[in-house]
């Protein structure tokens, strides 16, 4: 009988049961049940003596607790009672707004009114006395709510102010015209017609909306705000008023007052009831619902107006805070009220009229100050029975830490480590204790404490019992404290310094980190190779040249072994792309490649000997073309004469041997101006000759990239020759271009081979224990995006991530089975985070081989690129050492990344091989499978599935092994029906890792492969919360019951079933945020289904606005926890996430290339430079209102009302302004101005 006890008095039926049932079966000698009353105030009014007849109603003794007084009197924070005093005066003059109601109450003609026009037309007796009453007395539907909104605003013009009166008659004269021709119940058509045509006479129009000031408001409301903004600034309270109407024009003066709206935010609380008297009264507000409740739960609302109601009965938060705005006239309600204000330093305010006798508060204030003292000298007494119980001998030491955990510190350390482990929402994390009493062997009373953990543990370390028993609570509870961390101790959770584990700071070796190395140079190991008399490798390639039908073919000897060499694509021009094709591979002993031409030399002073000298000294790689017979000879060897016949095909030379393309041949030379490109001295030259047309030769090494366009290059030159050149001061080359571009593209091949044998190192070195055999995957996995090779590790990396998150949970809690969520969360981050990462990365060596500089024709030293000779490379010592990587978060990256690699290549096997390469010094990482073998065998077995249960395998469409594995994935932590049973903490940081696998692997492997950018948005549209609790409360079992109803006939109706209404919880919060969440749902259902099934963009604004709580995503990815770890299959675990729609959705995103990128993202993008700036508040109210107005570049874009959250607000206003900006963009395109919005 929890809070009902004090009302079993006077006529109240808990008084009848008890006397008409209880006492006469009492009597009879019939057995009755024992009584347990709870209540904060046995007594309603303020006679004492009324508690003993409460007694004898109850057949029960009144009294406080014993067992748990200590803790109760240490919890018990009494607020500092506080008496404002106002000035009463009764106001005569009355506003324009209530004389115009006034005048349109005395207008009303009683003989027109629908009562006494139904009453005449019924002409019997009963109709006639009716008739009557209704003229002598006005008493009719009609006239008593006129009289009702008139009588009220007077009252509310005596509490509040003739702001608040016009405020009151406005509002619910609007609401009620507003509603005059909607169907209604409780109404006639007649009585509103009726009501409503003098309601209209009163002009409510003409009311301004300016706020309320001094001379509008009564003294009291002064005085109320005064002593509001007197409060602290963290202040968080309840103002009790007596009336319903005053609570909610109360709460709207509140709202409008300048000087209140910044530091409050204010709602109005009269009741959950919808008692129908009270719908019918248009004099009356309707109830504000739990919506306002739960958001002073939340903090969303900071000060509440309220009635009695919430007094009692009723959850809310503790406040500092309460006001009586109107007098308490029982002790029951001041006890009440005033145990709303449970924080420290928390203070209760009366407001009391000055005409008010004071003596009874003061009296009543004096008797609380003893009562305060009383309490004082228990809790000392107390104390002192705790310190004469003797501790000192019960302790526990930490051997290779020294560190001492004793009576007086268990309990300090067991509350936070509740506090640090465990961090879900609706989850109380303090240890509960319950006190037993037993009796020692001389009869005196004792006391022992069981103590319980929260959920988050498995069962063995949830519940303890002091080991001995106590006359002290106080020594019961820390026994208690101190047997439940040793467990913990030994049970692996807390450390040697008697911390979480999640709480250790990292290794005194990782303080400093390793320097990176300098880059590895292939060319040094090279050249040595080139001087031992060992077997080489001679590796063919070709390429087309448009002029020509067949390839141009060369070969290249490398004292290397290249097992796989890609294509190169090569750009000559911005136009024009080649690729070079390996098509063989060799292997030759040292002798026959002596006997090999070496065309090295000759090929690079064909395009860059007219730049600087080629020595014909040895080159770490020898190119061989196919005409072996080309020489430095053949360079500009023929004098050119004019002839066009012998410049096809081949380059044409000035006098330092710069190379040209012939075009043509003109007879004389062409004036200067006609001319765009003049060599030097263009006047001096000979005159009489005839000229050639040319065009240059590239000068460009790097081939591997396109040129960058010049703005030069595009404008247009109507001079008719590009560069020309006297005949008489050119030669020509005795070998076709073809050989020239050999020549042209030995650096660029000479990088390309450089990059392989880097990726060719690190996989015979540090990669080797991994054995990935495609070596394409090694080099895509050490380029990072600076060094602009054909592929960049991004998307391996993307891959790689999630596979190590997937590998490292399995790892996490195989190793660690009893950890709750938040060691294992700890154990997962310390492992696999950026920092370890990079850690792993520099131990290793693997920074010496990532590549971070692009090839840009340019040498090591940043100086124009120039021919790699072995002399150059030998002795090593004299070779300098190439820089250091730059940048940490490559280097954690291209770990990720080479797991990304090894799985392409080989599976789990070598993911598990590559982690165990970075990570092996840190854990003991198991073979692919036995994580999934120790957790299945872990769970427990023959445990039955409630029937409640049942149906959950049917929606999911899959049935458990272990039944244990699906309740613990639907126990949320609050649940305190079981302490034998883990919450989902666990599974659902098990199936969150599963999930991200799933999703990453299917888009990774999406033909043709998907840009990294693209990976990233459709992995965040697919799990995150928002969406995810949308499957979860869309996707439905539908069942068909029988019922009999109660004409004994049988009817079938259609039930439904989500997986959300499985969860069992304990906490009453859930259920009520489960309420209102079920009630947004089927507002913006259809719009997010219709997104899902056939829209272009994803519903980002949507999901933001449905704002679900975090626990309908964590209650899903605990099911795929589940029924991995049940099936050990993640083909399993895609079946359930196909059913529920998630993979159906994925596969529509990348058909129909739906739209994904979220509109804050996209706006920043389109900002460019520009400054993008959200400026949201939140307007108080019954329900409050976000706005927000956004600026990019200081200028207004958006200016959106009406969000329910913060994050719907700002993504609606997103979306607005990337509307504009494309908008605008389009009609910059047509010429258009840009709008503006100011």
């Amino acid at each position: 009988m929890k809070g009902l006890v004090h009302n079993c008095v006077k006529r109240s039926s808990g008084r009848k049961i008890m006397l008409n049932f209880y006492h006469e079966d009492k009597k009879a000698g019939l057995p009755v049940p024992a009584i347990l009353g709870l209540t904060a105030s046995p007594v309603i009014s303020s006679d004492l003596a009324s508690i003993e007849a409460l007694e004898s109603t109850m057949d029960a003794v009144c009294t406080t607790p014993t067992v748990h007084r200590e803790e109760l009197l240490q919890c018990v924070n009494k607020p500092h009672l506080v008496r404002s005093v106002y000035e009463f005066k009764r106001r005569s003059e009355l506003t324009n707004l209530m004389r115009a109601l006034q005048t349109a109450y005395q207008k009303m003609d009683i003989t027109t009114d629908p009562d006494v026009l139904k009453f005449s037309r019924r002409r019997n007796e009963e109709n006639l006395k009716r008739l009557r009453d209704a003229i002598m007395r006005n008493d009719t539907f009609s006239q008593n709510q006129m009289k009702g909104l008139w009588n009220r605003s007077r009252d509310i013009l005596e509490e509040l102010g003739s702001w608040a009166a016009d405020r009151y008659i406005s509002r619910l004269i609007a609401d009620f015209l507003s509603r005059v021709d909607a169907p209604d119940d409780t109404w006639s058509n007649e009585n509103r017609t009726y009501l409503a045509g003098y309601l209209r006479e009163v002009p409510i129009s003409s009311l301004g909306n300016e706020p309320p000031t001094a001379k509008d408001l009564s003294h009291k409301a002064v005085k109320l705000i005064h002593e509001l903004l007197a409060a602290g600034d963290d202040a968080v309270g309840i103002i009790f008023v007596k009336e319903r109407t005053t609570a909610n024009v109360l709460c709207d003066l509140l709202n409008n007052s300048p000087s209140v709206q910044g530091r409050y935010r204010v709602g109005a609380m009269v009741g959950t009831s919808s008692s129908r008297s009270r719908t019918q009264n248009m004099y009356e507000f309707n109830n504000g619902g739990t919506q306002i409740l739960e958001d002073f739960r939340t903090g969303v609302v900071n000060l509440l107006v309220a009635t009695s109601v919430l007094e009692e009965g009723i959850d809310v938060p503790a406040c500092n805070l309460v006001v009586c705005f109107d007098e308490t006239t029982t002790l029951k309600s001041f006890i009440q009220r005033r145990g709303r204000a449970r924080m420290q330093e928390s203070k209760m305010i009366a407001m009391e009229s000055s005409k008010t006798s004071s003596r009874t508060w003061e009296e009543l204030e004096e008797g609380m100050k003893r009562r305060y003292q009383d309490d004082q000298r228990e809790l000392e007494r107390l104390d002192e029975l705790a310190r004469s119980e003797q501790t000192d001998s019960i302790y526990y030491i930490i051997k290779s830490s020294s560190a001492r955990l004793d009576l007086d510190n268990a309990r300090q350390h067991l509350e936070h480590f509740c506090q640090v482990v465990f961090k879900a929402d609706y989850v109380d994390r303090r240890p509960e204790y319950i006190f037993h009493k037993e009796q020692n062997e001389l009869g005196e009373d004792m006391l022992r404490a069981v103590l319980t953990l929260p959920s988050g543990l498995p069962a063995n370390l949830r519940k303890f019992k002091s080991s001995f028993s106590w006359k002290s609570e106080k020594n019961a509870m820390k026994d208690a404290a101190f047997r439940a961390y040793v467990a913990l101790i030994e049970g692996g959770l807390v450390s040697e310094n008697l911390l979480p584990v999640n709480e250790v700071s990292g290794d005194k070796e990782e303080d400093s980190e390793p320097q990176p190395e300098p880059l590895f140079n292939p060319w040094i190991q090279v050249a040595q190779n080139w001087k031992k008399p060992e077997d080489k490798w001679l590796y063919g390639f070709e390429f087309w040249d448009e002029e020509l039908d067949y390839p141009v073919r060369f070969d290249v000897v490398l004292p290397a072994e290249l097992p796989q060499l890609r294509d190169v694509g090569l750009y000559l021009d911005a136009n024009d792309r080649w690729t070079v094709k390996h098509v063989s591979t060799k292997k030759i002993s040292h002798e026959e490649n002596s006997s090999l031409p070496d065309h090295t030399s000759t090929l690079l002073a064909l395009h860059f000997g007219h730049r600087w000298l080629v020595e014909d000294f040895e080159h770490v790689i020898k190119v061989i073309y196919e005409d072996r017979g080309i020489s430095r000879e053949h360079i500009g060897r023929v004098p050119f004469l004019g002839n066009e016949d012998k410049a096809t095909g081949r380059l044409v030379r000035d006098t330092s041997r710069c190379p040209f393309h012939y075009i043509k041949t003109i007879p004389s030379k062409p004036s200067l101006e006609e001319v765009q490109h003049p060599f030097y001295e263009y006047e001096l030259a000979p005159q009489d000759e005839p000229y050639i047309v040319i065009e240059k030769w590239t000068r460009r090494a790097d081939l591997l990239h396109p040129p960058n366009s010049s703005s030069q290059d595009q404008k247009v030159n109507t001079k008719p020759y590009g560069r020309v050149l006297p005949v008489s001061w050119t030669t020509v080359d005795m070998v076709p271009k073809r050989v020239v571009k050999v020549g042209m593209l030995i650096p660029s091949i000479i990088h390309e081979i450089e990059v392989q044998l880097v990726a060719s190192e690190l996989s015979t070195t540090l990669l080797q224990p991994v054995g990935i055999n495609d070596l394409q995957l090694v080099l895509e996995a050490i380029s990072s995006r600076n060094a602009h090779e054909p592929v960049d590790y991004e998307r391996l990396e993307f891959l790689g991530d999630s596979i190590l998150k997937y590998c490292t949970v399995i790892q996490a809690y195989a190793e660690h089975p009893l950890w709750p969520e938040g060691l294992l969360v700890h154990f997962k981050d310390r492992l696999v985070s950026n920092t370890r990462l990079r850690r792993a990365c520099l131990e290793s060596g693997l920074s010496k081989f990532i590549l971070s500089k692009a090839f840009t024709g340019r040498s090591y030293n940043g100086k124009k690129w120039k021919p790699l000779y072995l002399d150059d490379f030998l002795p090593e010592e004299s070779v300098a050492p190439l820089d250091c990587i730059t940048g940490h978060k490559n280097l954690a990256d291209v770990v990720e990344a080479l797991i990304g690699a090894s799985f392409q290549d080989g599976g789990m096997d070598k993911v598990l091989k590559c982690i165990s390469v970075f990570l092996g010094d840190k854990c003991h990482w198991h073979e692919a499978g036995r994580g999934w073998d120790i957790l299945f065998s872990s769970a427990l077995d023959d445990v039955p599935l409630p029937p409640t249960l049942e149906p959950l395998e049917e929606l999911i469409g899959y049935s458990f092994r272990k039944k244990s594995l699906l309740i613990e994935a639907v126990t949320h932590g609050s649940y305190a029906g079981d302490t034998h049973q883990r919450s989902y903490e666990q599974l659902e940081f098990l199936g969150d890792a599963v999930l991200d696998y799933i999703i990453v692997t299917k888009v990774f492997n999406v033909k043709p492969p998907l840009p990294h950018s693209d990976l990233h948005l459709i992995k965040t549209a697919m799990v995150n919360g928002e969406f995810l609790a949308f499957v979860n409360l869309e996707h439905r079992l539908r069942r068909v019951e029988t019922d009999v109803n109660a004409d004994g006939i049988t009817e079938d109706t259609v039930k439904t079933l989500a997986l959300w209404q499985f969860m069992r919880y304990t906490s009453p919060a859930i259920g009520n945020e489960q309420v209102r969440t079920v009630e947004r749902f089927e507002k913006l259902r259809r719009g997010i289904v219709d997104a899902i099934e056939n829209g272009t963009h994803y519903p980002w604004t949507l999901l933001a606005r449905f704002q679900p709580k975090k626990f309908y995503s964590d209650l899903f990815e605990a099911l795929i926890g589940a029924v991995w770890v049940d099936s050990g299959s993640t083909e399993v675990c895609e079946g359930v996430l196909r059913r529920f729609g998630i993979l159906t959705y994925l596969e529509r995103i990348i058909r129909d290339k739906v739209h994904i990128k979220h509109p804050k993202e996209e706006l920043s993008a389109l900002a460019v430079e520009k400054k993008v700036e959200y400026y949201y508040t939140v307007l108080g109210g019954v329900e409050p209102e976000y706005v927000c107005r956004l600026t990019v570049g200081g200028r207004l874009m958006a200016d959106v009302r009406g969000g329910l959250n913060k994050e719907e607000i700002m993504t609606r206003a997103a979306e607005q302004a990337v509307r504009l900006l494309n908008e605008e963009k389009r009609a910059a395109e047509l010429g258009a101005e840009p709008m503006d919005l100011e």
